[in-house]
């Protein structure tokens, strides 16, 4: 992979554009030359994590991009200017796991402000 190719799409804060986030990721790595199935998942997997934090924590639209260079760069941007915090998971709780899961999945990852809210990449 050393050609650049990158693309972004904008969700609806409902339940049914994690799904539809998790397919338009996937369908930009599998037209970007990606062929690690074990990439595709870690991608898809941190998507569907950051896309449900979206939802249930911004309830705002959110805008997905995606990024294929010799890496992947995926980043997740609501208009909810509150950072993301990673919190340990407690027992009898269902959430509170996102965070831990795209820590193990990235390289790294961080929180940035952009007007009007928040870029999680």
């Amino acid at each position: 992979m050393t050609s650049s190719s990158g693309r972004a799409r904008t969700f609806a804060p409902q339940p049914t554009s994690v799904g539809e986030a998790r397919a338009f990721v996937s369908a930009v790595l599998d037209g970007s030359g990606v062929t690690s199935p074990a990439i595709t998942e870690a991608v898809v997997l941190t998507v569907s994590e950051l896309a449900t934090n979206a939802v249930l924590h911004a309830d705002t639209d959110f805008e997905v991009a995606v990024e294929v260079s010799d890496s992947v760069h995926l980043s997740v941007t609501d208009r909810d200017p509150r950072p993301p915090r990673q919190r340990p998971p407690a027992e009898g709780r269902p959430g509170g796991r996102g965070l831990t899961i795209v820590d193990a999945l990235t390289a790294e990852w961080g929180c940035e402000e952009v007007r009007g809210g928040k870029r999680v990449w």
